[in-house]
């Protein structure tokens, strides 16, 4: 049973990380395979090949002519909103593959992505981008301090350190470990001043979408560092201080 979840198609690849405990669960017991389940299966698989193969070339050609003008500030903030949707269709088209493929074996996969754009703190978002990326490294890094009260400079530090972690597990190179700073930085930050949970109910409207379109907008510049080279990123950021 371990060998077959490690071949298994969404754990060998970049999908939806199952751990081992739930995959033996339906290993062991999988869900029956009825005519609504392979449904739902052809649709989502239809609608994740739609994103990789359609959106994300699309945005990807968008994306090459904008990198060719001249980069003023409404330049790279497109270039930037570009990039965030580019990540954002390649990866949860991804997983709505992964997922599809894995109900045509019985399998129940978990949503990876439960839009992150409603996010208003980083701590948030990371309940809600690439989720089970997230859930792994807290499960299997930080398992030591789990349950236990930290002080706000270690939830700051450990924050930090997921971030940078996280960055390396994507591309094990000095720009991923500044990516991983500059992640980390915001959950650091959110960890000292008290931010880390932002409630809806409780805020003001103003507020709240504020704080959702500036953490979009600072995740959104992060995602430069996956989708442009070194070159290209320096030039955009540099756009964001020319009119």
């Amino acid at each position: 049973s371990y060998a077959n979840f490690l071949l298994f198609f969404p754990v060998l690849t970049a999908g939806p990380i199952l751990r081992y405990r739930d995959f033996e669960k339906y290993y062991r017991n999988p869900r029956p395979v009825t005519a609504k389940v392979t449904e739902q299966g052809v649709k989502r698989f239809i609608r994740g090949m739609f994103k990789k193969m359609v959106i994300v070339a699309l945005l990807n050609l968008v994306l090459q002519h904008l990198l060719t003008l001249r980069l003023t500030l409404p330049v790279s903030l497109l270039v930037i909103a570009g990039s965030y949707l580019l990540l954002y269709f390649d990866l949860s088209g991804y997983s709505d593959i992964a997922i599809a493929v894995g109900s045509f074996t019985g399998f129940v996969l978990p949503e990876n992505f439960k839009q992150p754009w409603t996010a208003a703190s980083f701590t948030q978002f990371w309940r809600k981008w690439h989720v089970t990326l997230s859930d792994w490294i807290r499960e299997h890094i930080f398992v030591v301090v789990s349950g236990k009260r930290l002080s706000r400079w270690a939830g700051a530090l450990i924050g930090l350190a997921t971030m940078i972690v996280m960055s390396l597990w994507h591309e094990f190179s000095l720009l991923a470990v500044i990516d991983g700073i500059y992640m980390g930085a915001f959950l650091a930050f959110e960890n000292l001043f008290g931010l880390t949970t932002a409630d809806k109910r409780r805020m003001k409207k103003g507020v709240y979408l504020l704080r959702c379109v500036l953490v979009t907008f600072f995740f959104a510049v992060n995602t430069l560092f996956f989708t442009l080279n070194t070159e290209q990123i320096f030039a955009v950021l540099k756009g964001l201080i020319c009119l």
